[in-house]
């Protein structure tokens, strides 16, 4: 507690040029805290790692399937299944006019039968 009192007569004793160089300091050292690029030079070593991070995201990107690209596949894949179905129901039509022409050919080429007289 005494340091502290100390350090408080010594800020009372500071003209406020001075406590303001301080405070400003202070703010420059808590800015460069925040935002360390800016020093950044060639030899930091985040900088091949952000060179690996980019040359990733570039392969990912040329690469990888877009949304686009994926919903054109759905769209192809719902065709095919629509088209798929459009033929079995074709077919089962073709099949059931064929049971209606035998029948009605078997139909036509029974004997009638004489219906009953009372």
């Amino acid at each position: 507690e005494k340091e502290k009192e100390k350090e408080k007569e010594m800020q009372d004793d500071e003209p406020e040029s001075m406590r303001a160089a301080k405070a400003a300091a202070k703010a420059q050292h808590m800015w460069d805290l925040a935002v360390p690029e800016k020093h950044w030079q060639v030899t930091n070593p985040m900088i091949p790692l952000l060179l690996v991070g980019i040359v990733g995201m570039q392969y990912m990107i040329s690469t990888g399937q877009t949304a686009s690209d994926a919903k054109q596949e759905l769209e192809k894949e719902e065709i095919q299944r629509i088209r798929a179905e459009r033929k079995t129901r074709r077919e089962a039509e073709a099949e059931i006019a064929e049971i209606a022409e035998a029948s009605a050919v078997a139909l036509a080429a029974a004997p009638a039968k004489p219906s009953a007289v009372r």
